[in-house]
């Protein structure tokens, strides 16, 4: 028995194992992600965030106060070993620029990438070189203090990405004080590993969801996939 014997049955070890996670963005969204992939059975980590853990990431983060200080990156590599030392985690501390993206050697066969950044340009760039490299995942998941948004891509063409993308002048200015809640996040990861689990167990999975707290509503915005592309 180990750590992922009570669901392996509807999440395969040897299956998600396999995998190769690419998470652009250790904050809220990325850190919970992590933590819950990682207790789900993925054991290869490539985090990119070259931010410091500070005192209100505390309340809408992974991390602890004795993070404080760290790279969220490095920070994260950390709880991760904490919960499986069998993981190979390497960290990327590198601001990510458009060239930089373009430059990354995505794992073509097993890659999971997931956008986490704040920046909707970074996001960009990051998705457009995934695409290029005919990574099989990418989810994309968007967040506000009450509001999630996930969009899931089997064998992802840049073009459909582009289609949801938004620039961060047109995206939603909320202030600081009302960005995030740990509650959220939380959600977000749980919605996010879910998605994983369909897309490597080949179910049916949905495109594009919303959950909305203050209205607990949680709305399908896009068709059911039903099929993966064949490669």
């Amino acid at each position: 028995m180990n750590h992922t014997t009570r669901f392996s049955a509807i999440c395969p070890s040897e299956v998600i194992g396999e995998l190769n996670a690419y998470i652009f963005g250790n904050g809220a969204i990325g850190s919970f992600t992590a933590e819950q992939l990682c207790r789900m059975g993925v054991v290869n980590f490539n985090l990119f965030d070259n931010d410091i853990v500070e005192i209100e990431n505390v309340g809408v983060s992974g991390y602890y106060k004795q993070d404080i200080g760290r790279t969220k990156a490095h920070a994260l590599a950390l709880k991760l070993r904490e919960i499986n030392d069998s993981v190979d985690v390497k960290v990327y501390i590198d601001r990510i620029t458009e060239d930089s993206a373009h430059q990354i050697q995505f794992d073509t066969k097993k890659s999971l990438v997931i956008l986490a950044f704040d920046n909707m340009e970074t996001r960009y760039y990051i998705a457009e070189s995934a695409c290029k490299s005919k990574v099989p995942y990418l989810l994309d998941a968007r967040m506000g203090a009450e509001t999630f948004q996930l969009y899931t891509y089997a064998k992802p063409v840049f073009s459909e990405y582009v289609a949801s993308w938004y620039s961060d002048d047109d995206g939603d200015d909320e202030p600081c004080n009302a960005k995030a809640t740990p509650y959220c996040a939380s959600m977000a990861g749980a919605f996010i590993a879910n998605s994983v689990r369909k897309l490597i167990t080949q179910q049916p999975f949905k495109r594009n969801i919303l959950f909305n707290f203050p209205a607990m509503l949680l709305k399908n915005t896009n068709h059911v996939i039903s099929e993966h592309r064949s490669s």
